[in-house]
């Protein structure tokens, strides 16, 4: 069969079943050939968020009427997401620019508050000298 694939941040649902819906108890999902899930009713095995490393060969086993039995396997793919990762670049790179343009902006406000607190001592300071002289 060919692989199912998905793209980074999808979810996948797998179920273990079996024919005429007869009962599967004690089921066991593996994924390349490892234990991920046990139960021992029938259910289902859900990845919410898939990555990379959910990549693999997956299968179940089970006993039905008293006979163990296991599933044929499904190939998943799991991509990456190239758009989501190029949406998140341009929002950093965004972000690489934003900080030091408020740095700027903040020094020139502070420069000029500077220069007028500056200017205003300044004509106290000439006022009160002209006071003083008169």
């Amino acid at each position: 069969a060919a692989p199912e694939e998905l793209t980074e941040g999808e979810s996948f649902h797998i179920r273990c079943h079996s024919w005429k819906n007869w009962n599967v108890t004690k089921v066991t999902y593996y994924r390349n050939g490892k234990a991920l899930k046990y139960g021992y009713e029938n259910f289902e095995m859900s990845i919410p968020n898939a990555t990379i490393k959910d990549n693999g060969s997956y299968y179940c086993t089970g006993w039905i009427k008293k006979q163990n039995h296991t599933s044929n396997t499904i190939n998943i793919i799991v991509k990456k997401n190239y758009l989501d990762h190029s949406v998140h670049q341009r929002k950093t790179s965004w972000l690489q620019y934003l900080i030091p343009l408020l740095v700027v902006i903040l020094f020139a406000v502070d420069t000029g508050l500077f220069i007028l607190t500056q200017q205003q001592l300044t004509l106290i300071l000439k006022t009160q000298r002209t006071r003083k002289n008169k």
